[in-house]
This record gives C-alpha cells, structure tokens and sequence, in this order.
C-alpha cells in the first residue's frame, strides 16, 4: 500500500491506478481522494506514484486543456481541431489577427473563424451558416 500525498489514505497502486483510469474516462476533475469522506484533491507526486508515464500525460493533458476552458479570459487554444498551441490574447489589442506560429493558419480572435479582413464577423457567419443549409440540402437531395 502507498500513502496519498495531502491526505495520507492507503492505497494499493493497482486499485489506484484502476480509479484514476476510470476518473479519467469520465473526464472528472479534480481528482480527488477515493475516501468519500475525503475531498481533498490529488497531487502530481500521486500521479507519479501510482501511474506509468504514458497515462500520467494523458492525465496532464485533460488537466491542462480542463485548465485553459476553465480560465478563457486568461487562455485560448489555436481553433485549428488538432493544434493544440495555447496562447495569452489581450483583448485590448489593435488587431484580431491571430497567426498560430504552431499550424501557420491565420483565424479572427473575435469569431474564431479564418481571418477575414474587411468583412465583419457577423457576415462571415451569416455565409458559413448560409453554405452549412446548402450543404444539408444538397445532401438531403441526394437521399
């Protein structure tokens, strides 16, 4: 049995690692102390303890990406789906022109939409959702 690092409650490191699994897949955060009685929250020195590294950096990153859409007036993410470059935006600036030095796609920080210099946000979305009804209808056409 290994002690919990805050809490000090025993825990074999299978069943251990079997909880933090499950946590895991439902994607509940915080992590904390098996003990219903306990609600006091997992450390990394846990992680290290009960888990190999492979899932302890799966683990970080459902953390760090729970983290970033807990706090978004502090943090974004590149909205290109599988870049994962997170940055600090001020909303204050001159432009919303955001160039992801990561993917190299250009987006409109406002609407998260491709840049589109001269047109408003609105616009731009009212022609994506103007092309999404076309496409359904085109494909319900083809049904």
């Amino acid at each position: 049995l290994l002690p919990l690092d805050k809490c000090g409650h025993m825990y074999h490191p299978a069943s251990m690692k079997q909880y933090l699994k499950a946590e895991r897949d439902a994607s509940r955060l915080p992590l904390i102390c098996p003990n219903t009685e306990c609600k006091i929250e997992l450390s990394q020195l846990d992680f290290k303890d009960f888990l190999e590294p492979a899932m302890r950096e799966k683990l970080d990153q459902m953390i760090f990406k729970r983290l970033i859409e807990a706090n978004p007036d502090d943090f974004s993410l590149c909205p290109t789906p599988d870049c994962s470059y997170v940055f600090v935006w001020d909303a204050g600036k001159d432009t919303n022109n955001f160039a992801c030095p990561s993917c190299n796609h250009h987006y409109c920080l406002n609407c998260r939409c491709n840049f589109h210099e001269g047109q408003t946000c609105r616009s731009i979305k009212l022609v994506q959702n103007s092309l999404m009804m076309i496409r359904s209808l085109l494909i319900s056409l083809k049904e």
